[in-house]
């Protein structure tokens, strides 16, 4: 049954406002309910790309230091056959030289 005060209300504000009132608690809790779930949402979508991120980074990580290895031996054979070059061309002339005196 109306309690004494919700039937004063009645009387006083009329059965239209009251039910406006119910209806604003109801979408206030409806409307908080959302945010919370839209912040609840955002957090995981952080989190997950997140996650990603710091996987892109180690693979990148990984395959630069794949590169640089790579790099440093084909450097490194750049050398070897730069100073076997410069054998060559030293032989060339010592043989040329020789070729010139006998003349």
């Amino acid at each position: 049954m109306l309690s004494k005060e919700m039937v004063e209300l009645l009387s006083q504000y009329g059965y239209t406002a009251i039910l406006l009132m119910v209806l604003m608690l109801w979408l206030g809790k409806y409307l908080e309910k959302n945010r919370q779930l839209e912040q609840d949402d955002r957090k995981k979508e952080r989190a997950y790309f997140s996650r990603e991120i710091k996987e892109q980074r180690t693979l990148f990580g990984n395959t630069i230091d794949k590169f640089d290895d790579k790099l440093d031996k084909f450097a490194e054979a750049l050398n070897t056959n730069n100073s076997r070059l410069e054998r060559v061309e030293t032989d060339i002339t010592k043989i040329k030289d020789k070729l010139e005196t006998r003349d």
